[in-house]
């Protein structure tokens, strides 16, 4: 499995799901926390970038191997 982790759910739906298993929070509260943990909230890629890259597999492959790498290393 990947270590990389991806969500493409909306604020208000992960507010929701928290709010399902007892963490009662609003979309504005989740994207605030996100935000203060160094997330970026994007649009879609297709909207932003336009076309696929011809390499894009090949770049998350090595996103992935790097990631794993640190992560044996004990590096963040």
């Amino acid at each position: 499995m990947s270590p990389l982790r991806w969500t493409t759910k909306p604020l208000r739906k992960l507010a929701a799901e928290l709010t399902r298993q007892g963490h009662p929070i609003s979309p504005v509260s989740v994207g605030k926390l996100l935000r203060a943990s160094g997330f970026s909230l994007q649009g879609t890629a297709k909207a932003l970038e336009g076309k696929r890259h011809p390499d894009r597999d090949a770049q998350f492959c090595y996103i992935n191997e790097q990631v794993k790498h640190f992560q044996a290393a004990g590096e963040p």
